[in-house]
């Protein structure tokens, strides 16, 4: 025999509601590596446009330690569905690194992705 009662969820007084209006939403995708630099796109898949987006490519370890770069720049806006290819300088070491690439708007959320990659020479390649 089965038993079925019933249950009453009390919710608590007073119910806040947060209303979240259309924004940007910023997304790195595609980071790559290969001859010398390192290439990344930023996508917005929001619902608005997203305005004055700066961006860094930070670049740290190889053999000893002794790779420490920061690439960065800017650009006015990036329309909804839309992409930038933003790019390192060329780059040579040895060994190991961390790659930290962070996108921020005035309208939107910093974004940020990390791989890791191996660097040999002047080729880069990303480990998934």
């Amino acid at each position: 025999m089965v038993e079925i009662t019933r249950s009453i969820i009390e919710i608590p007084s007073p119910v806040y509601v947060t209303i979240v209006e259309d924004t940007p939403i910023l997304k790195i995708e595609g980071i790559s590596g290969g001859f010398g630099k390192i290439k990344a796109n930023i996508k917005n898949w929001g619902d608005q446009p997203a305005n004055e987006i700066t961006w860094a490519i930070s670049i740290e370890g190889g053999f000893l330690q002794k790779i420490d770069l920061t690439f960065d720049g800017d650009f006015e806006n990036l329309e909804v569905d839309n992409v930038e290819i933003i790019n390192s300088k060329f780059i040579l070491g040895f060994g190991s690194i961390e790659i930290d690439i962070v996108a921020d708007a005035v309208n939107a959320d910093e974004t940020t992705s990390t791989v890791n990659a191996l660097i040999c020479g002047f080729l880069i390649l990303i480990i998934r």
